[in-house]
């Protein structure tokens, strides 16, 4: 199990919580060897890399929320506001503690991704965006 330390915390557990070893050399144990199998490097893809940075066009994102009533109507007065095409799927986890969004958009600039999505991260019980 991985912990997630917000930076604030992280002064308060030892160094050896916050490394994991992955492989331990014979000769001497203390030693942190890198992972056998490690992922190449750059392997993740930016929107600039699939062309993203071409506007106006269409962009596909999520949102993750608590649950709570009256969530769908305010993420659809937000996306309202600043855009005029947009549609929204949801999908709640298996005890509808937390409700994803899909929500497709089309935005005529990078500055007006940027905005929409600071106004869909203000919104009460915002958790993540993807």
């Amino acid at each position: 199990m991985h912990r997630v330390l917000r930076p604030d915390t992280a002064a308060q557990y030892p160094v050896s919580l916050l490394c994991r070893k992955s492989r331990l050399d014979t000769e001497n144990s203390s030693k942190i060897l890198p992972p056998k199998h490690s992922a190449p490097e750059n392997t993740m893809k930016t929107i600039k890399d699939e062309g993203g940075d071409v506007f106006p066009r269409e962009v596909l994102f999520k949102a993750v929320f608590r649950n709570r009533v009256g969530l769908l109507d305010s993420l659809n007065t937000c996306l309202a506001e600043s855009t005029a095409h947009f549609s929204i799927t949801q999908k709640a986890s298996s005890e509808a503690k937390f409700v994803s969004f899909s929500i497709s958009a089309h935005f005529d600039s990078s500055e007006h991704l940027d905005s929409v999505c600071s106004m869909v991260g203000t919104i009460e019980g915002f958790v993540m965006m993807m």
